[in-house]
């Protein structure tokens, strides 16, 4: 290698992926007529703008990372509240069905044992 020659490799990069390189040498050392567009600042100021888009982009891509996991988790916190809210209340629906149950059967007992009336009459009087 000397100072005339430049190489670089990319060893890494994916098939299908783009890569720009650019090269910039003193003026005089090509032939040919000078770029009159582009000077060593405007290039430089060109590249930070390319770096500051390229952070900036990044920065909105973690925040739209951030509210999406935020909106998971709030989806989840009110899956588990109404999972929870059912859960509470069929266990309230399982301890009061027995008691419930249990307070028809002795309030039909208490009846059955006070009446005399045949039980097909007593159902057919609360049928119609």
């Amino acid at each position: 290698m000397d100072e005339r020659t430049a190489r670089f490799t990319a060893s890494t990069l994916p098939s299908g992926q783009f890569l720009e390189v650019r090269i910039l040498w003193p003026a005089g050392m090509v032939s040919g007529i000078a770029s009159t567009f582009y000077s060593l600042e405007s290039i430089k100021e060109e590249e930070v703008g390319f770096l500051r888009g390229i952070i900036e982009k990044a920065r909105r891509a973690q925040g739209d990372a951030r509210n999406a996991r935020s909106r998971v988790l709030k989806s989840e916190r009110g899956l588990i509240m109404k999972a929870t809210t059912s859960a509470y209340l069929l266990n309230i629906v399982l301890i009061l069905s027995p008691l419930i149950l249990g307070v028809l059967i002795a309030a039909i007992n208490k009846d059955a044992i006070n009446n005399t009336e045949p039980f097909s009459r007593q159902v057919s009087r609360v049928w119609s």
